[in-house]
């Protein structure tokens, strides 16, 4: 049951923090001053959510050939750990919000198109998944191995966005830099990418996935971290000079 709860609580509480973060008007101006308080603390986050990614990466791509050689595949519990230290980006970007906001009712998500087209679509993509596996279980088998392919790229990426951090991070620092990126774009797709990552989660405990559902949703967080991740390298490149 702690399991189940554990996914329930990232794939909501990160679903709560997209939606919020897709605000607009002041509520957005509010967010982005907080986060330009928080620079400094939030780039520590994302070496934090670099190296959890990193070994999820390689979980992943460590799946990946023991699937294709025939062998076992790595269990449950390594995922529940991963599930575990991602709550701690999400309760930063969630104490963040609250921060920034203090009064209640702004604490509730704006209900507008965008919000509701990011909830209607989650559920219609779970709902694709769902039949996909049911009606076309072969296909969908060797769409979510393909998609698992994604995670090998991510190592790479992720090594060198570590590297970028931890060698820099000394000099955004002295340099007064970190305030000249916008972290807003990435905590939100950040978040997003971390609610993928919770239903994957969810649907593992409550449908006992391995391979469709699971995979595909996996597959989706990954793309999204890539894209978060390869943006946030080329604002530290772009604000200490490089090319």
């Amino acid at each position: 049951m702690l399991e189940l709860y554990l996914a329930m609580l990232l794939a909501f509480l990160t679903l709560y923090n997209t939606t919020m973060l897709n605000s607009a008007g002041n509520r957005k101006k509010v967010v982005e001053h907080e986060l330009n308080r928080y620079a400094m603390r939030i780039l520590i986050s994302f070496i934090v959510i670099t190296v959890i990614y990193l070994i999820l990466s390689v979980f992943e791509t460590i799946n990946l050939a023991l699937y294709l050689s025939g062998g076992g595949m790595i269990t449950m519990k390594a995922f529940e750990v991963i599930n575990i230290l991602y709550l701690f980006p999400a309760l930063l970007s969630t104490y963040i919000l609250f921060a920034s906001h203090k009064h209640f009712k702004m604490l509730v998500p704006q209900i507008n198109l965008p919000n509701l087209l990011l909830v209607q679509g989650l559920a219609v993509f779970w709902m694709y998944l769902n039949v996909l596996r049911s009606e076309f279980t072969v296909l969908a088998t060797h769409i979510s191995i393909a998609l698992s392919g994604v995670f090998v790229v991510s190592i790479f990426l992720a090594l060198y966005l570590l590297y970028l951090q931890l060698n820099y991070l000394g000099l955004l620092k002295r340099g007064h830099l970190l305030e000249n990126i916008d972290f807003y774009p990435f905590i939100f797709k950040l978040n997003l990418a971390l609610t993928l990552f919770g239903f994957a989660m969810l649907s593992k405990v409550t449908q006992g996935c391995i391979i469709v559902i699971c995979n595909i949703m996996l597959a989706g967080h990954a793309i999204l971290m890539n894209h978060t991740l390869s943006e946030l390298g080329r604002a530290i490149k772009r604000n200490i000079g490089m090319k």
